[in-house]
């Protein structure tokens, strides 16, 4: 009994239970404060939640996060403020957590039908929010950022949300793919090798696996992948792919004509 009375002071009651599956992250205040500290989480490294283990990495300041897809769990995961007030009007009322950087919402629902992650862009291609699902993970509540914790804000139970209905009110997040849209992107300003190297090192460390000796991106934690030629990209996390112009879209989440702005700007360097 000692491991669980001691987790029930990390994990609200609502997600305690059988269905659901934790990953260690980070040390509060350390570059890994948000992410996964042990490889295979997906699938082999992750713990229920009276893991001992898990428990323990917790008790020691220890970060946590709760899988998304496992038990057919999807987080609305926002970005926009202005997005996350109209929605919440829409989707029924759910446990929700207030995030410790931009403080705005997870909210919690169970999925009939799970699917992979998919962003929720605006008009100009910016992302305003995440429907994180299957093969993905958000940071836990208690779970801390600096000063800051991740807090549940609604301590209700998790309600219900249709595929369909998510389908019907984001008709082009859920078009259906049947390969990865990978294809060459030929300017005359860069390639994705040139445009990795540019990018600012901290940031590339934290989405990338560079290779030291080369000082060339071979992949990442995301499963970004860049073909030898170095033309074109595609990136399994988000199902997102193409060429230079795409990446400095994707990486610096801006539309496409501001993207064509940095590219021109980097060419007079």
């Amino acid at each position: 009994m000692l491991p669980e009375l001691k987790f029930k002071k990390h994990i609200p009651d609502k997600l305690l239970g059988k269905r659901f599956k934790f990953i260690k992250l980070g040390f509060n205040n350390s570059e890994w404060a948000k992410r996964p500290v042990e490889k295979d989480w997906r699938k082999t490294n992750n713990y229920g939640c009276y893991s001992i283990d898990l428990n323990e990495h917790i008790a020691n300041g220890g970060n946590y996060g709760i899988l998304t897809g496992v038990g057919n769990l999807l987080v609305i995961d926002f970005d926009s403020r202005e997005f996350q007030d109209k929605l919440f009007k829409v989707l029924p009322p759910t446990f929700t957590v207030k995030t410790a950087g931009k403080e705005l919402y997870h909210l919690y629902y169970q999925i009939d039908k799970p699917f992979t992650k998919r962003p929720i862009r605006d008009s100009d291609g910016k992302t305003v929010a995440d429907l994180q699902c299957v093969g993905a993970y958000v940071v836990a509540p208690n779970s801390a950022n600096g000063s800051r914790k991740y807090k549940v804000v609604f301590d209700i139970p998790i309600a219900k949300v249709s595929y369909d209905i998510l389908k019907k009110l984001f008709p082009k997040v859920f078009i259906e793919k049947s390969r990865p849209n990978v294809r060459h992107y030929n300017d005359d300003y860069l390639t994705v090798t040139d445009v990795l190297n540019k990018l600012n090192a901290a940031h590339v460390r934290s989405l990338f696996w560079v290779d030291p000796k080369f000082g060339i991106t071979k992949g990442n934690r995301h499963n970004f992948k860049v073909r030898e030629d170095n033309k074109a990209w595609f990136s399994y996390h988000s199902w997102e792919g193409g060429g230079v112009l795409r990446l400095i879209m994707y990486y610096y989440d801006i539309s496409a004509d501001k993207a064509k702005e940095v590219l021109k700007q980097w060419r007079r360097k």
